[in-house]
Formats: structure tokens, C-alpha cells, sequence
């Protein structure tokens, strides 16, 4: 009976694998067709019938910008714009067009494009006369040059133009015919390889059932209940099987699936303990070779200790923070007043009243050296004021109004240099959070985008707000100076780091900026590059 089952079984699994194989060769087979076909499309067919259809919207120009030319001397812009159109456009697009005839492989099409080519160009050349004709703006109070080049137009241009747009037509009814038919036959293709798959899915699923009827004639009540238990234990249900029979092999399975559930109980049991951290809990692997036994115990013990080296550490490094802020804040303040001090002292005696040279020179350097450390204790103690700020509350903050006044902020210089300052909050425009808080952001993003604008382009700055579940996203997109982010991503939160040392700064806003996104619960990235802008997107909770 064994060796019977042992047969069909592995019979079974030869027809299964031929079935497969016949299928995978007939399916590459026909997906390398479609895919064929689908290239030709993509690549060639439908690129030219595009490029035809630019071919057909270029004519129309070229008569119209041809015809302003005679008859409106002064549109510079259709001017420039029909020399531009001889020079470059016309060049590309004969070049791109030639480059997709060999993949299109249509002598009609080839042919019909060379005439149209052809004629086009001589063409060109008429317009080319007129343009000489009328090179100057006297030229055109010329009677004689005006009217030849009005006649060059009605008798040449124009119908000359309508006879190529005719050619062109047909090529193109050529072209979407090749597009027509291939798309046919990639459908056609799709469809019998799709009624091959089902074709054979029917089959496995026929195959599948007759075995399932002689299988199931052979598969005795112990096997299904060690099934069971098996399916059992992959959903975590650790059963035992209550079998007796007189097949030897059955019963070995059977104490092997019931001693396998009842270690796994063992096991599942220490796991728990562990993850309750009862770290006491007696435990033994079940043989020398057991590794998860070993990994549990081992983790276990890394549990434990780095738990409370962690408690320790985590103790220590709050405690030492606290005296390190706490330390800093009260030099910072006991600082201000002996500086603020020298600083009154040096303004009593201007240096330019000390007669003694070298003591004036010593006095400005003084005032000077005060102002500076007066200036780094004032950061710091902004610093400290935001991370040692409790939170106290929220309130409804309306981001087309903090956009208002921001601008309001900026608003000279926004005159004087155009800038373009917009927003659309017409998803959310209202959030709960600390309003000072989000007017500093606006505020230190928007000056920003200012200070490092570029002197090429007209700045333009905009913002918008998206609502994504329980969370407002905010986006300051800009046309200015940018930054290497890949280069210094590392450094874009630093304190008193700066990327542009043309215009003068300190290097806290974007630090600031990050302080109060994280005291906010919110996320900020920065995406940018040189001389492409840069876009900060801030993701904040909504309460």
C-alpha cells in the first residue's frame, strides 16, 4: 500500500510539473510576444504618430507666424518665434521623426515623409526670402517688398502649406492603421494566452480533485487528526492527538506531534514570562542541539541586564541634563549683567574721545568683543526657553491669518523686489497647537526663503496644507538658492550652522525651527538642491 501511494503520488507530481512546464513554455512564448509588440507601440508607433501630429501643429504655426510676419511688423514674438521654428524646432523633430522610420519599417511612410520633408523645405526657403524681404521695420513702408511678400503668402504659402498638411494627413492614417493592426494583435495574443491559463487552471483543478479522491481512500483517521493538531499549531493552539492503533509508524508520528505540542507549550510559557519580565521563571532547552531554548535563556539574561543598565543610564543622563540646563541657564543670566556693564562702561567713553591710539583701539575692541558675548548669551537663552518651555496648552490657530501677518512682516521688501508670496490652506486651514510656536516657523521659513533668494529669478514662495488622517501636513515650497541636502544632511539642524556665508546670519532658525516641530510632536524634512529651491514639508498632529 505504501509503495501504491508512494507511485501515484509521485505520478501525480509529474503530471503536475509537465502541465507546468507546457504552460510556462506557451506563456513565455506569448508574453514575449505581447511584450514585442507593446515595444514597437511604446517606442515607435506611438511616438511617431505624436511626433506627426507636432509635424501638423508646426505647419499650422508656420504659415500663421509666416502671415504675421507680412502683414503685422511689429509682433516681435511670432518673429523670434518662426526663427526659432526654422532653426531648432523643425531640426529636432525631423531628426526625431527619421531616427523612428527604421523601427516603423513602412516604405509608404518613409517615402511619404521624405517628399513632405522635401517640401517643406523649399518652403522654409520662400519664408526665408520674405523674412530678408522685410528684415527692418522700414522695409515694410516699402510698397513693392510689401506687396511681392503679400502675394508670397496668398499664392505660396498657403496653399503650399495645405498641400503638405494633406501629404502629412495620410501618413499619419498610416501610421494609426500600424497602430490599429498591432494593437490587434497583441489583444488577440492576450486573449489566447488567457485561455491557456484557464485552459490549465481547469485542468490542475480536475487533477487536483481525482486526487483528492484517491488520496483521501488512503489517508487514514490518525493522519487527519495529526493534520489538525499541525494546523492547530500554526495558530498557536497546542493540542495533543488521542489515537490507538496497531500501525507502528502512525503511533511514532503520533508521540512525536504530541510531545512537539507539549514543548511548545514550555516554551510559549517561558516567552511569556519573559515578556512580562519575570526573569525567574526555571527553564530548560530541550536537548544540547535545542538553539531557540539556548536564545531564549540568553535573551533573557541580555533582557534583564540591559534593563537595568538601561534604568541606570536613562536616571543618570536625566538628572545630568536637568544640572547641565539648569547650570547653563544661571551662568547664561549671571553673565548678562557684567557684560551688559562693559558695554555701558565702553558707550560712557566713545573711543573716538580717548586721545591715546592704542587705548581707543583697545576700548573698540572691548565694546566689540562684549557685544558678541552678549549676543551669544541672548541665543542661548532663547534656547533654553524653548526646551525648558512646559506645555501648557493648545488653542485654534488659523493659518491663512499667521500667513497674513507674516507677510504683512515682509511686506517692503516683498514690494520692492516682487516677490511672489502664496498660500492655499483650502484643505485645512485651522489646528489646534501653540500659535507662537507656528508663527516662528512661518516666520523663520519665509525669511529664510528671502535672505537666500536668487538674483536671477523672481522669488516665489508657496505654501499648502493637506489633511492626511489624525495629522495636517505643511509644505513651503521655494524658488531660491537651495542647499546640497544630500551633501549636508547631517547638518541641516545644527546650531549655528550655516551653508551660505554671503549674507549674514547666525545659523539658529533652522534649529529653532526643528526645537519647536519636536516640541509640537511633528516631524520636519527638508528636500532641496542648489539653484532648484527647496521645499520643507512639516507634518503636525491636528489637536
Amino acid at each position: 500500500m505504501k509503495a501504491s501511494l508512494k507511485k501515484r503520488v509521485w505520478l501525480s507530481f509529474l503530471t503536475l510539473v509537465l502541465l507546468f512546464i507546457v504552460n510556462g513554455l506557451i506563456t513565455i512564448s506569448a508574453v514575449h510576444n505581447i511584450q514585442k509588440l507593446s515595444h514597437r507601440i511604446s517606442t515607435s508607433v506611438d511616438p511617431a504618430e505624436t511626433l506627426l501630429h507636432s509635424f501638423k501643429s508646426l505647419l499650422i504655426e508656420s504659415k500663421m507666424y509666416a502671415t504675421n510676419w507680412v502683414f503685422l511688423r511689429s509682433n516681435d514674438e511670432d518673429k523670434k518665434a518662426l526663427k526659432k521654428m526654422h532653426s531648432e524646432d523643425y531640426p529636432k523633430l525631423k531628426s526625431a521623426l527619421n531616427n523612428l522610420l527604421p523601427e516603423l519599417n513602412n516604405d509608404t511612410i518613409t517615402n511619404g515623409l521624405k517628399n513632405i520633408f522635401s517640401e517643406f523645405e523649399s518652403l522654409i526657403k520662400v519664408e526665408e526670402d520674405i523674412m530678408q524681404q522685410l528684415d527692418e521695420f522700414s522695409d515694410y513702408d516699402d510698397p513693392v517688398k510689401k506687396i511681392m511678400a503679400e502675394q508670397t503668402i496668398e499664392y505660396e504659402i498657403i496653399p503650399r502649406t495645405a498641400k503638405i498638411l494633406k501629404e502629412l494627413e495620410t501618413v499619419s492614417l498610416i501610421a494609426h492603421n500600424i497602430e490599429v493592426a498591432s494593437d490587434s494583435r497583441r489583444e488577440k495574443s492576450s486573449d489566447n494566452l488567457t485561455f491557456f491559463i484557464i485552459a490549465l487552471s481547469i485542468s490542475v483543478i480536475i487533477i487536483g480533485i481525482v486526487l483528492s479522491a484517491l488520496f483521501s481512500r488512503s489517508i487514514t483517521n490518525p493522519i487527519n487528526q495529526i493534520e489538525a493538531i499541525i494546523w492547530d499549531l500554526g495558530k498557536g493552539l497546542a493540542n495533543k492527538v488521542t489515537y490507538k492503533g496497531a500501525d507502528e509508524e502512525i503511533d511514532q508520528m503520533i508521540q512525536s506531534v504530541n510531545n512537539l505540542s507539549d514543548k511548545i507549550q514550555e516554551t510559549a510559557a517561558f516567552a511569556v514570562a519573559i515578556g512580562n519580565r519575570n526573569y525567574t521563571v526555571p527553564y530548560l532547552p530541550l536537548s544540547d542541539g535545542d538553539k531557540l531554548g539556548k536564545a531564549l535563556l540568553t535573551m533573557r539574561d541580555n533582557i534583564r541586564t540591559s534593563e537595568e543598565e538601561l534604568l541606570k543610564t536613562t536616571s543618570s543622563l536625566i538628572q545630568r541634563n536637568k544640572a547641565l540646563e539648569q547650570y547653563t541657564f544661571i551662568v547664561s543670566h549671571n553673565l548678562r549683567a557684567p557684560v551688559a556693564t562693559i558695554i555701558g562702561l565702553a558707550e560712557l567713553l566713545p573711543a573716538d574721545q580717548v586721545e591715546d591710539k592704542d587705548a581707543s583701539v583697545i576700548l573698540q575692541g572691548v565694546k566689540e568683543a562684549a557685544q558678541k558675548l552678549d549676543r551669544v548669551i541672548h541665543d542661548l537663552n532663547r534656547i533654553l526657553e524653548v526646551r525648558q518651555q512646559v506645555y501648557e496648552g493648545s488653542e485654534k490657530v488659523s493659518l491663512s491669518r499667521i500667513a497674513e501677518d507674516t507677510k504683512q512682516l515682509f511686506q517692503n521688501i516683498i514690494q520692492q523686489e516682487g516677490i511672489i508670496l502664496e498660500w492655499d490652506f483650502s484643505q485645512i486651514d485651522t489646528i489646534n497647537s501653540v500659535k507662537s510656536y507656528i508663527e516662528s516657523i512661518f516666520y523663520n521659513i519665509i525669511s529664510n526663503s528671502i535672505k537666500y533668494r536668487r538674483a536671477d529669478v523672481v522669488l516665489k514662495i508657496d505654501i499648502q496644507s493637506q489633511l492626511k488622517k489624525d495629522k495636517i501636513i505643511l509644505s513651503f515650497t521655494d524658488n531660491g538658492k537651495g542647499i546640497d541636502t544630500e551633501k549636508n544632511s547631517e547638518k541641516l539642524f545644527r546650531l549655528y550652522e550655516r551653508f551660505d556665508t554671503s549674507i549674514e546670519g547666525k545659523g539658529m532658525g533652522m534649529y529653532m525651527m526643528k526645537a519647536q516641530v519636536d516640541s509640537l510632536n511633528g516631524n520636519i524634512a527638508v528636500q532641496s538642491a542648489l539653484d532648484k529651491g527647496t521645499q520643507i514639508t512639516i507634518e503636525l498632529p491636528l489637536t
